[in-house]
C-alpha cells in the first residue's frame, strides 16, 4: 500500500502507505501506465450540484466544481480507468464528482457510491479502531505486541501498541522490505503472524526512529481480533461504518471479494501485482465518497473517537510527523495510498472545516489527477 507520503508529495508536489514514485511496492510501485487521457464531452457521473455534461449552467456552479469538472473533461476519457472526487467544507458538499470507468467489462462507470481500494488510507480508520478501545479501556497504547500476539518472538517485548501505531516498532515492512509475489501471494493474517514468529530481527530499537511499516498495521488488525473476539470486518462494521453511516464500506479478504459495481484495478482486474493477500488493517478497506462524506462528518460531530482522542491521534509522535494513522502537516492530517492501479489521497484540517478525499483506479495516471485536482483545490477559494 502502501507508500508515497503524502507530506513528500506536497512539499514537492500518494500515500503513505508510503512511498511511490519509487521501487517500492507498497504496498507497491505503480505496476503500469495507461494511454493519455482523451476528453470528451460526456460524464458518466455527477459534480456536487450537476452532472459534468450539464457543468456548463455557471450560474449554478461553483468556482471549485467549474475547474474540477473542466479538468476532468480535459484530462479524463470517460471510457477508461478513472477518478473520483469529494470536497467538504463545513459539513456539507463543496464538491463531489467524477468520471471514468470502474469496472471497463461489465461497462460500469464510476458513480458517487462506487467503492474504491483504499491502500494505504485505510490505515487512519485502523487506528481510529484502537483508539475507540483504548478510550473504552480494553487496550493501553503501552500494552505490548506480546499481550495479544504471544507467539511472536520474545525479543518483541518492548514493543507496544503506540510503536505500531507510529511506525516506530522497528518491525521491516512486508510489501517494502521483503517484496516477493510468490511469498506475499495468498498470504494471510495468521500466516504472516507465523512468518514474523521465526524472523524476528529489529531493524533499530522500538521507539527510537521512524521507518514506515505496513506489518505494524496488520498486526494492528490482529490486536482488535484478538481483544474483541470479532473478526477485523465485523469489528469495522459494527463499530465505524455502522456509526458513520458509511453503508457501501468493508473490508475486501478471504471471506470478501471485491462486490460487484465497485473499481476494478485498472478496471479490469481483480489482483494486484498478478497476486492475491488477505492482508487487513495496512490495506483492503473499500469505500466510496459517498461514504467519506458520512465519514468525515461522524468525525466532526465525534461520533467515532473523542475531542481529546482525536488531538492525540492528531500530535506527531516524537521521532516523526506520523501521529496516530496519520501524516500530520502544520494544518492538516493526511494520509495517501498507493497498490497497483490504485492511488488515493486524503486530507482534514486540523478544524476540520475542509477535508477531501480523491479516488483513482488508474494507476501513474490516477496519480496525475491527484497532483492536479489537489492544487485546485488548495488556490482556489470556496
Amino acid at each position: 500500500m502502501l507508500r508515497l507520503i503524502w507530506l513528500i508529495s506536497s512539499l514537492v508536489v500518494l500515500c503513505a502507505c508510503g512511498g511511490n514514485g519509487t521501487a517500492h511496492h507498497s504496498t507497491g510501485s505503480d505496476a503500469s501506465s495507461l494511454s493519455s487521457s482523451r476528453s470528451t464531452s460526456t460524464s458518466t457521473s455527477s459534480s456536487s450540484s450537476v452532472s459534468l455534461s450539464s457543468s456548463t449552467n455557471a450560474s449554478d456552479a461553483s468556482e471549485l466544481t467549474k475547474k474540477i469538472d473542466a479538468y476532468l473533461l480535459e484530462n479524463q476519457a470517460v471510457d477508461l480507468p478513472g477518478v473520483s472526487v469529494l470536497v467538504v467544507k463545513n459539513g456539507k458538499i463543496a464538491y463531489s464528482g467524477g468520471r471514468g470507468m470502474a469496472d471497463i467489462p461489465s461497462g460500469v462507470a464510476i458513480a458517487s457510491n462506487t467503492g474504491f481500494r483504499l491502500a494505504s488510507v485505510s490505515k487512519p480508520f485502523t487506528a481510529i479502531a484502537i483508539m475507540q478501545l483504548v478510550e473504552r479501556g480494553e487496550l493501553k497504547l503501552s500494552d505490548s505486541v506480546l499481550d495479544y500476539i504471544p507467539e511472536l518472538s520474545p525479543s518483541w517485548k518492548k514493543i507496544n501498541i503506540e510503536h505500531l501505531l507510529t511506525h516506530s516498532s522497528g518491525i521491516f515492512d512486508i510489501f517494502n522490505d521483503e517484496w516477493r509475489p510468490s511469498f506475499l501471494n495468498g498470504l494471510t493474517q495468521r500466516s504472516l503472524i507465523k512468518y514474523l514468529s521465526n524472523h524476528s530481527d529489529l531493524e533499530f530499537e522500538p521507539g527510537t526512529r521512524y521507518d514506515y511499516s505496513n506489518t505494524g498495521y496488520i498486526l494492528l488488525a490482529s490486536i482488535i481480533e484478538r481483544k474483541t473476539g470479532l473478526g477485523f470486518p465485523e469489528y469495522m462494521q459494527q463499530n465505524i461504518f455502522g456509526p458513520a453511516n458509511m453503508q457501501g464500506s468493508y473490508i475486501n479478504d478471504e471471506s470478501q471479494a471485491i462486490k460487484y459495481g465497485d473499481a476494478l484495478n485498472y478496471a479490469r482486474l481483480r489482483t494486484y501485482y498478478g497476486i492475491v493477500t488477505y492482508l487487513k488493517g495496512s490495506m483492503a478497506q473499500v469505500s466510496s465518497r459517498d461514504d467519506f462524506f458520512h465519514f468525515f462528518n461522524a468525525m466532526r460531530e465525534n461520533k467515532l473517537v473523542s475531542a481529546e482522542t482525536l488531538q492525540k491521534m492528531w500530535s506527531p509522535s516524537a521521532v516523526g510527523n506520523y501521529g496516530y494513522g496519520f501524516y500530520m502537516t502544520r494544518n492538516h492530517a493526511v494520509h495517501s495510498g498507493l497498490w497497483d492501479g490504485f492511488q488515493t489521497d486524503l486530507s482534514i484540517t486540523k478544524s476540520q472545516d475542509v477535508a477531501y478525499i480523491i479516488l483513482t483506479n488508474s494507476g501513474s495516471v490516477g496519480g496525475a489527477h491527484i497532483t492536479a485536482i489537489k492544487s485546485i483545490i488548495s488556490t482556489t477559494p470556496f
